[in-house]
């Protein structure tokens, strides 16, 4: 994947009808509201990844995936800061998956396939899935998420975190699951200890 690779869209207009023509765009949705001029993004292929170099030259504001992407992890966040729109014409498939952004759409043509975890804390974030979503973890604790097909997954929000344990997250030092799921996210993002918010553990 390469910076010359993503064909940047002029208009936000031209944006939205191009994500329309794909069953991508959401109506009245405020994360689709405010597709920048200049900053929409088309990439089109298979081998789509997290290259945070390439995403700060272009000043990614919102991009569109004319294919399927499949990564071992994939965080929203990892690909837009906090706002614009992440979609996917294809399939999705990782291993794990993260949304904590504060006002992302991700909208995705197939099926959205996580085999660990997929974890989503996000403000006005939404998700559509228009076609299966499977995860192992669906731990959603605030955020839109819809699903068109079948939503299967063994455990939820509910996860208890001996079940975490046994699926191999570390628990030490956490009395609940979400701080659990949050402190494993950040390892893999690299980012060290996770930020604390009230109520969470120490």
């Amino acid at each position: 994947m390469k910076r010359e690779d993503f064909r940047a869209i002029g208009s936000g207009e031209e944006f939205a009808e191009l994500l329309k023509t794909y069953g991508l765009y959401r109506e009245d949705d405020v994360t689709f509201d405010e597709l920048d001029d200049g900053t929409n993004y088309v990439f089109v292929g298979d081998d789509f990844h997290i290259d945070a170099e390439i995403f700060e030259t272009l000043d990614l504001g919102s991009i569109l995936v004319e294919g399927n992407v499949t990564l071992d992890f994939l965080s929203i966040g990892d690909v837009l800061p906090d706002f614009g729109v992440f979609c996917v014409t294809g399939n999705v498939q990782c291993k794990d998956m993260q949304c904590c952004t504060e006002s992302t759409g991700v909208s995705i043509g197939g099926d959205l396939t996580v085999t660990n975890v997929f974890y989503a804390d996000c403000g006005n974030s939404v998700i559509q899935v228009n076609g299966d979503f499977k995860a192992k973890v669906l731990f959603v604790a605030q955020c839109s998420v819809e699903v068109a097909g079948e939503e299967v997954s063994e455990f939820d929000d509910e996860v208890t975190l001996s079940e975490l344990e046994s699926i191999g997250l570390p628990i030490a030092g956490h009395s609940k699951a979400n701080s659990a799921i949050e402190a494993y996210f950040n390892t893999l993002r690299g980012v060290g200890l996770s930020r604390q918010r009230p109520g969470d553990d120490p």
